[in-house]
């Protein structure tokens, strides 16, 4: 299968978390040094652990706001605000605003424990 129909299958599963996913992140996840084309290790690691394979090559956690809808939104909307009048973001800033948010509206996101046990 080609990385445009897995791309086109993917985001009819699940279109938010691969909006963005490119045939090269996808062509990345694929060994193709054998005489069949096959799943890299680092691919099915990131699949193990579940880490959010529309994140691309960097993994990463999902969904960890989708059980927290109004922390989601209130990050959502202070980092739209802060935007929408040129404050300048780096992400140490953006890091600060997200563990405030979660330290004031549901402290409880930081006892959960993914798949791979990693914690926020």
């Amino acid at each position: 299968m080609s990385s445009t129909k897995i791309i086109a299958l993917l985001k009819r599963q699940d279109p938010q978390s691969f909006a963005g996913l490119a045939c090269s992140t996808v062509n990345g996840w694929i060994n193709q040094s054998g005489d069949k084309p096959k799943w890299s290790e680092k691919a099915l690691k990131m699949a193990e652990y579940g880490h959010d394979q529309g994140q691309g090559n960097k993994g990463g956690q999902k969904g960890i706001f989708t059980q927290f809808p109004t922390v989601e939104k209130a990050v959502i909307t202070c980092l739209n605000q802060l935007r929408d009048a040129s404050v300048p973001l780096i992400l140490v800033t953006i890091r600060g605003i997200v563990v405030a948010l979660i330290m004031q509206l549901a402290p409880e996101i930081f006892d959960i424990k993914a798949a791979d046990s990693s914690e926020f």
